[in-house]
């Protein structure tokens, strides 16, 4: 889901949402993922967010924790902490 409101939050609407993300992670190994993505996003959930979340839920948690701290530390240098619309635009 693209808008932060339509986020699943509902246990129901979690646990439909895990359901989703596990049918994926079964049928990539199969090669049979599109049919999945294509009912979320007939959903109206943001495809390219899901298969973020299907990549990180591969990774070890304490790699993808210390990627998140470092990215987090160079978004602050830069001044990219609290992004608004701005982010990744040269000031005027």
């Amino acid at each position: 889901m693209s808008d932060p409101e339509n986020e699943p939050d509902g246990a129901a609407e979690v646990e439909e949402f895990l359901a989703f993300i596990e049918q994926i992670e079964l049928c990539l190994q199969r090669g049979e993922h599109n049919e999945v993505y294509a009912e979320l996003k007939r959903q109206g959930y943001d495809t390219r967010a899901v298969k973020k979340i299907v990549a990180l839920r591969k990774r070890v948690p304490a790699d993808v924790e210390k990627e998140d701290a470092l990215l987090d530390t160079y978004k602050r240098r830069l001044g990219m902490d609290g992004c608004d619309e701005r982010c990744g635009q040269p000031e005027a």
